[in-house]
């Protein structure tokens, strides 16, 4: 037995005569012994086998095309592939009743007002984070009458 071990060992033996726990048993001690020997074989010998199953890297040739590609969107293009959808639950606005903010997202009128009502304090627009955006406008949904 190393002098570490057997530092640690007295260390965790006084520790728990301290807190009124009567001894370390023998089994736990060998436990010990058995967890360090095993981990302190692993750390000599070699890098972690989780290091093995780290994923390489993408290659260049790959990510370029693609972030040539993005930075050439303008803002607006990519908003407005988007803007069909609320921000908030994805649901199309064909589908709900819709308010516009001052910053000129547009929500789900439930969506938006629960994210204002939460109880985080929410303030603030959900895709830009402009503090207090005011509604420029509301939009209800078309719906046709069923006679029956």
């Amino acid at each position: 037995m190393s002098e570490q071990t057997f530092d640690y060992l007295n260390a965790m033996y006084e520790y728990e005569r301290s807190q009124n726990i009567e001894s370390i048993s023998l089994r736990r001690a060998r436990a010990y012994l058995l967890h360090v020997s095993q981990n302190a074989r692993g750390f000599r010998h070699g890098p972690s086998p989780l290091a093995a199953r780290r994923p390489k890297p993408v290659d260049k040739s790959f990510t370029n095309p693609i972030k040539t590609k993005v930075k050439s969107l303008s803002r607006i293009e990519l908003s407005a592939c988007c803007a069909e959808d609320c921000s908030i639950c994805m649901e199309s606005h064909n589908k709900i009743d819709t308010v516009t903010t001052s910053c000129g997202h547009e929500f789900g009128k439930k969506c938006y007002t629960n994210w204002l009502r939460a109880p985080h304090g929410n303030q603030c627009c959900p895709v830009c984070r402009k503090q207090s955006p005011g509604l420029v406008s509301y939009r209800v949904r078309a719906t046709r009458k069923v006679h029956p």
